[in-house]
């Protein structure tokens, strides 16, 4: 595996895992910026489809992450 190819399939990891512990914003979020990181890193890849995805699903953790966030700390308030 070409170290494209990787950058774009941890891309890939990282957004679904962002998206599986959205319950905890903060971990959500750290991954979710590593998954654009890594999907950004990996966009020569042969593969465009892990490119797409795994910034896709980064963006949307992201979003949601912070979203979240707000609605967390805006109930504490």
């Amino acid at each position: 595996m070409k170290k494209n190819e990787l950058y774009s399939a941890i891309g890939f990891g990282t957004g679904i895992a962002s998206l599986a512990v959205i319950i905890i914003p903060v971990l959500s979020l750290v991954l979710a910026i590593i998954a654009i990181v890594t999907s950004l890193l990996g966009k020569r890849s042969v593969h465009k489809g892990f490119f797409y995805a795994g910034l896709g699903l980064g963006c949307l953790g992201l979003i949601l992450a912070l979203i979240y966030l707000a609605v967390v700390l805006a109930g504490r308030a």
